[in-house]
């Protein structure tokens, strides 16, 4: 599983009239931790909360699109989609929805 410096303490094994009981497994993880790819529709909000969300997103490997009711369609360099989205009408959800890349996962969508 990636694990590094694995030591098992628990009772000396050396002694074999003791009995074998309980023991602890001690690691270390990875240095470096890839999380896997996923696709996430952020509804932009007036604070920027949203788009803050969505720049940590895009920093750890995610697809995100960041939608608003006054945007225009681009990528803007850290990775983060902004688009423009009729917030009230069902349709234009569905068509955000249906665009997104089929290679990843839906793994949200998050309305502040």
């Amino acid at each position: 599983m990636g694990f590094e410096a694995v030591e098992v303490l628990g009772p000396d094994e050396s002694d074999a009239s003791r009995t074998l009981d309980k023991g602890v497994i001690v690691a270390q993880g990875p240095a470096e931790v890839a999380e896997p790819g996923g696709a996430w529709i952020l509804a932009a909000d007036q604070e920027g909360v949203a788009a803050k969300l969505a720049t940590d997103l895009a920093a750890r490997n995610q697809t995100v699109v960041l939608a608003s009711r006054d945007g225009r369609s681009a990528e803007d360099g850290s990775g983060v989609v902004r688009t423009t989205v009729d917030m009230e009408r069902r349709e234009s959800w569905r068509a955000l929805v249906s665009d997104l890349p089929g290679d990843v996962p839906l793994s949200g969508v998050v309305h502040l």
